[in-house]
Protein backbone atom coordinates (compact mmCIF):
# COMPACT_ATOMS: atom_id res chain seq x y z
CA UNK A 1 0.00 0.00 0.00
CA UNK A 2 2.86 2.36 0.80
CA UNK A 3 4.31 1.74 -2.67
CA UNK A 4 0.96 2.55 -4.28
CA UNK A 5 0.67 5.80 -2.30
CA UNK A 6 4.20 6.70 -3.43
CA UNK A 7 3.21 6.07 -7.05
CA UNK A 8 0.16 8.30 -6.62
CA UNK A 9 2.31 11.00 -5.05
CA UNK A 10 4.78 10.91 -7.95
CA UNK A 11 1.93 10.89 -10.46
CA UNK A 12 0.27 13.82 -8.73
CA UNK A 13 3.50 15.82 -8.90
CA UNK A 14 3.85 15.01 -12.61
CA UNK A 15 0.23 15.82 -13.34
CA UNK A 16 -0.52 18.89 -11.24
CA UNK A 17 2.78 20.62 -10.56
CA UNK A 18 3.90 20.94 -14.15
CA UNK A 19 3.78 23.63 -16.77
CA UNK A 20 1.57 21.29 -18.84
CA UNK A 21 -1.17 21.57 -16.22
CA UNK A 22 -0.80 25.35 -16.08
CA UNK A 23 -1.00 25.55 -19.87
CA UNK A 24 -4.05 23.29 -19.89
CA UNK A 25 -6.27 25.13 -17.42
CA UNK A 26 -5.23 28.56 -18.70
CA UNK A 27 -6.13 27.38 -22.22
CA UNK A 28 -9.55 26.26 -20.98
CA UNK A 29 -10.04 29.68 -19.38
CA UNK A 30 -8.93 31.57 -22.49
CA UNK A 31 -11.18 29.54 -24.80
CA UNK A 32 -14.15 30.15 -22.52
CA UNK A 33 -13.33 33.87 -22.24
CA UNK A 34 -13.06 34.28 -26.01
CA UNK A 35 -16.39 32.52 -26.44
CA UNK A 36 -18.14 34.52 -23.73
CA UNK A 37 -17.07 38.02 -24.75
CA UNK A 38 -19.78 38.24 -27.41
CA UNK A 39 -22.47 37.05 -25.01
CA UNK A 40 -22.06 39.75 -22.42
CA UNK A 41 -24.94 42.19 -22.49
CA UNK A 42 -26.53 44.73 -20.14
CA UNK A 43 -28.64 42.08 -18.36
CA UNK A 44 -25.90 39.41 -18.17
CA UNK A 45 -24.71 37.73 -15.03
CA UNK A 46 -21.78 35.39 -14.44
CA UNK A 47 -23.80 32.18 -14.34
CA UNK A 48 -25.63 32.83 -17.59
CA UNK A 49 -22.42 33.70 -19.41
CA UNK A 50 -20.20 31.05 -17.81
CA UNK A 51 -22.56 28.11 -18.28
CA UNK A 52 -23.63 29.01 -21.82
CA UNK A 53 -20.22 30.16 -23.08
CA UNK A 54 -18.72 26.71 -23.14
CA UNK A 55 -21.46 25.22 -25.27
CA UNK A 56 -19.80 25.76 -28.65
CA UNK A 57 -16.37 24.65 -27.51
CA UNK A 58 -17.25 21.65 -25.38
CA UNK A 59 -15.15 19.21 -27.46
CA UNK A 60 -12.14 21.49 -27.05
CA UNK A 61 -12.74 22.29 -23.36
CA UNK A 62 -13.63 18.74 -22.34
CA UNK A 63 -11.96 16.48 -24.87
CA UNK A 64 -8.66 18.03 -25.94
CA UNK A 65 -7.21 20.61 -23.56
CA UNK A 66 -7.46 18.49 -20.37
CA UNK A 67 -5.39 15.75 -22.03
CA UNK A 68 -2.27 17.89 -22.07
CA UNK A 69 -1.15 17.50 -18.43
CA UNK A 70 -0.87 13.77 -17.87
CA UNK A 71 -2.34 11.58 -20.58
CA UNK A 72 0.79 11.78 -22.73
CA UNK A 73 3.15 10.82 -19.89
CA UNK A 74 2.80 7.12 -20.61
CA UNK A 75 3.95 7.71 -24.18
CA UNK A 76 6.84 9.80 -22.85
CA UNK A 77 7.81 7.08 -20.39
CA UNK A 78 7.56 4.49 -23.15
CA UNK A 79 9.85 6.52 -25.44
CA UNK A 80 12.33 7.00 -22.60
CA UNK A 81 12.12 3.27 -21.77
CA UNK A 82 11.11 4.03 -18.17
CA UNK A 83 8.00 1.82 -18.12
CA UNK A 84 9.90 -1.37 -17.36
CA UNK A 85 11.71 0.42 -14.52
CA UNK A 86 8.41 1.38 -12.88
CA UNK A 87 6.72 -1.95 -13.53
CA UNK A 88 9.60 -3.97 -12.07
CA UNK A 89 9.66 -1.87 -8.91
CA UNK A 90 5.93 -1.41 -8.39
CA UNK A 91 4.14 -4.18 -10.26
CA UNK A 92 1.88 -3.97 -13.28
CA UNK A 93 -1.36 -3.54 -11.35
CA UNK A 94 -0.17 -0.71 -9.08
CA UNK A 95 1.51 1.08 -11.98
CA UNK A 96 -1.55 0.84 -14.24
CA UNK A 97 -4.04 1.86 -11.56
CA UNK A 98 -1.94 4.84 -10.48
CA UNK A 99 -1.62 6.01 -14.10
CA UNK A 100 -5.37 5.76 -14.66
CA UNK A 101 -6.20 7.53 -11.39
CA UNK A 102 -3.78 10.39 -11.99
CA UNK A 103 -4.87 10.79 -15.59
CA UNK A 104 -8.50 11.09 -14.50
CA UNK A 105 -7.58 13.46 -11.67
CA UNK A 106 -5.53 15.76 -13.89
CA UNK A 107 -8.21 15.84 -16.60
CA UNK A 108 -10.86 16.68 -14.03
CA UNK A 109 -8.79 19.38 -12.33
CA UNK A 110 -7.68 21.02 -15.59
CA UNK A 111 -11.26 21.61 -16.69
CA UNK A 112 -12.60 22.41 -13.22
CA UNK A 113 -9.83 24.93 -12.49
CA UNK A 114 -10.25 26.53 -15.92
CA UNK A 115 -14.00 26.96 -15.44
CA UNK A 116 -13.54 28.42 -11.96
CA UNK A 117 -10.87 30.85 -13.17
CA UNK A 118 -13.18 31.90 -16.01
CA UNK A 119 -15.98 32.46 -13.53
CA UNK A 120 -13.80 34.51 -11.20
CA UNK A 121 -12.60 36.68 -14.07
CA UNK A 122 -16.18 37.31 -15.17
CA UNK A 123 -17.21 38.04 -11.59
CA UNK A 124 -14.88 41.05 -11.55
CA UNK A 125 -17.15 42.75 -14.12
CA UNK A 126 -20.59 41.12 -13.73
CA UNK A 127 -22.90 40.17 -10.86
CA UNK A 128 -22.82 36.50 -9.95
CA UNK A 129 -26.50 35.73 -10.28
CA UNK A 130 -29.54 37.82 -11.07
CA UNK A 131 -32.28 35.67 -12.58
CA UNK A 132 -30.79 32.97 -14.76
CA UNK A 133 -33.39 30.45 -15.93
CA UNK A 134 -32.16 27.03 -16.92
CA UNK A 135 -33.74 23.67 -17.41
CA UNK A 136 -30.82 21.51 -16.38
CA UNK A 137 -30.61 19.09 -13.49
CA UNK A 138 -28.98 21.63 -11.18
CA UNK A 139 -31.74 24.27 -11.52
CA UNK A 140 -33.18 23.48 -8.04
CA UNK A 141 -29.94 24.85 -6.61
CA UNK A 142 -30.66 28.21 -8.24
CA UNK A 143 -34.24 28.09 -6.97
CA UNK A 144 -32.84 27.54 -3.47
CA UNK A 145 -30.58 30.60 -3.89
CA UNK A 146 -27.35 28.58 -4.00
CA UNK A 147 -25.59 29.92 -7.11
CA UNK A 148 -22.08 28.86 -6.03
CA UNK A 149 -23.21 25.29 -5.45
CA UNK A 150 -24.92 25.38 -8.85
CA UNK A 151 -21.71 26.59 -10.47
CA UNK A 152 -19.55 23.99 -8.71
CA UNK A 153 -21.99 21.23 -9.67
CA UNK A 154 -22.13 22.27 -13.32
CA UNK A 155 -18.33 22.59 -13.45
CA UNK A 156 -17.88 19.18 -11.83
CA UNK A 157 -20.32 17.70 -14.34
CA UNK A 158 -18.21 18.93 -17.28
CA UNK A 159 -14.99 18.03 -15.51
CA UNK A 160 -16.05 14.41 -15.03
CA UNK A 161 -16.37 14.18 -18.80
CA UNK A 162 -12.82 15.48 -19.05
CA UNK A 163 -11.68 12.75 -16.68
CA UNK A 164 -13.21 10.15 -18.99
CA UNK A 165 -11.48 11.65 -22.02
CA UNK A 166 -8.14 11.73 -20.17
CA UNK A 167 -8.40 8.06 -19.23
CA UNK A 168 -9.38 7.18 -22.80
CA UNK A 169 -6.34 9.10 -24.08
CA UNK A 170 -4.11 7.20 -21.66
CA UNK A 171 -5.62 3.94 -22.87
CA UNK A 172 -5.05 4.89 -26.51
CA UNK A 173 -1.47 5.94 -25.77
CA UNK A 174 -0.85 2.44 -24.39
CA UNK A 175 -1.70 1.06 -27.85
CA UNK A 176 -0.03 3.86 -29.81
CA UNK A 177 2.87 5.03 -27.61
CA UNK A 178 3.66 8.17 -29.57
CA UNK A 179 3.24 11.66 -28.15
Amino acid sequence: MKLFISLLHIGFRLAIFSWHFLLSFISVTLVMLMTSLGMIGPQSDVLSVAIISGSGNIPLIVGILPLIPFAITFASEWEERAVSFWIIRSGVRAYAISKVMMSACSGFLATFTGILLHTLLLWTQLPLYTNFQTGDAYAPLLDAEMPWLYLLSAAAHLSLSSALFAVAALWISAYIPNK
